[in-house]
């Protein structure tokens, strides 16, 4: 069966079993979002046609690849809708005829160049046309982003650590290539993404695209366009270069993890009164107590870097701090009326690489209501399995 559609220049086909036409719209769909989105961001698709095979069931290890022009998925027309591994399959193989094809670098020896990137930017489409926090999975009452996911596989895979980032494929002599090349370098694309902002990282991404399609970059190219952009945009806010974010995301293993340790809040015993004068006895009034607040920060991994830090009073009012994060302990002390309730690392979660979130918060009196929410949700989302699993006993 042959199915085709017309996205601007492009002429899309798709190739497959009459089994499979149920995903039709699926695919040729996923197709016109990333085709879109690329030609937005990075630069336009320059060929007349885009060919999607679909292979039968005998066939499988023939899916799942790219080629200029071509690409193959995997018919998994059978899993549910909510469940996005035919959307993600074809967005992610398209993605390659950008980053590998165009952009040709050298896949074996700096695999994080065409993998990373294109794990990168499944993740920005999945994210951007199904939604940030159900793009891999809304099914069952479980909703899971696409990033969300790539960024839960790479830390529970037990090998975070085992390779820098830069290693040549055939150097993961104990396992690591998929977590390492595919999830960690989207992770620290995403990272940087938040240091230096959404509009910066696009940039730089256009350029890297436009400066070097058909050609053969290698990883200093990029990085060199990385300097050149954040430095423009950013002056030295982040140093000279960016070669020390590289030197520990790219060719260096180390774990990100910050911690909020502790508050306390001291009172300060005011200026006790005293006679002035003696004549009409007047009085010099005591002080008012003040209050210390304290909020001490710990780095608990070896990767340093620039932190947000929110603290929030009892007044209902907020301070966003800056910290390097370079010390092992850090503290934000304030001297006033004013009791700090709680307080919390990079609010708005623009580090990604940060390993273990629950200890980026910190609240002076425990909540017990958001652990009985999150219990509650989670037996939902296990009854809802329950039936669905019901369905086919």
């Amino acid at each position: 069966v042959i199915a085709e559609k017309q996205w601007k220049h492009v002429n899309i086909k798709l190739m497959t079993y009459p089994s499979h036409v149920g995903c039709q719209e699926i695919y040729i769909q996923a197709a016109i979002n990333a085709l879109t989105y690329l030609d937005k961001y990075l630069g336009v698709y320059p060929y007349p046609t885009l060919t999607i095979v679909d292979p039968p069931i005998h066939g499988i290890f023939t899916g799942g690849m790219e080629y200029p022009t071509l690409i193959t998925t995997f018919g998994f027309c059978f899993i549910p809708e909510g469940i996005k591994i035919a959307e993600t399959l074809i967005v992610h193989e398209f993605v390659h005829q950008y980053f590998m094809q165009m952009v040709a670098t050298h896949e074996v020896e700096e695999p994080w160049m065409d993998e990373g990137f294109t794990t990168y930017w499944e993740g920005r489409i999945m994210d951007h046309y199904v939604g940030a926090d159900r793009s891999a999975v809304n099914f069952a009452g479980i909703k899971i982003g696409n990033a969300q996911y790539n960024r839960a596989e790479f830390l529970g895979s037990g090998k975070t650590q085992v390779a820098p980032g830069n290693t040549m494929s055939w150097k993961y002599k104990h396992g690591g290539y998929g977590d390492i090349a595919y999830n960690k370098t989207a992770m620290w694309l995403k990272t940087l993404e938040g240091l230096v902002g959404i509009e910066t990282m696009n940039e730089l991404m256009r350029v890297y695209f436009q400066r070097w399609k058909f050609k053969h970059p290698c990883g200093q190219d990029f990085i060199d366009i990385v300097n050149e952009i954040v430095r423009k945009n950013h002056g030295d806010k982040f140093g000279e270069n960016m070669d020390w974010f590289f030197a520990q995301v790219l060719y260096g293993t180390e774990a990100c993890d910050y911690k909020v340790a502790s508050i306390t809040n001291q009172e300060k015993p005011g200026a006790e009164g005293y006679l002035v004068n003696l004549e009409d006895c007047s009085i010099q009034q005591a002080a008012e107590k003040t209050i210390e607040s304290k909020v001490i920060l710990h780095r608990i991994g070896d990767m340093t870097l620039p932190i947000e830090v929110k603290i929030n009073f009892d007044d209902g009012t907020s301070v966003l701090e800056n910290w390097d994060g370079i010390d092992r302990t850090y503290e934000f002390a304030y001297e006033g009326i004013k009791k700090i309730v709680s307080a919390e690392i990079d609010p708005d979660h623009k580090i990604d690489m940060d390993t273990y979130l629950a200890n980026n918060s910190l609240t002076v009196e425990k909540q017990s209501v958001g652990i009985r929410k999150y219990l509650v949700k989670f037996m939902l989302s296990m009854q809802h399995i329950m039936q669905s699993v019901t369905t086919f006993i």
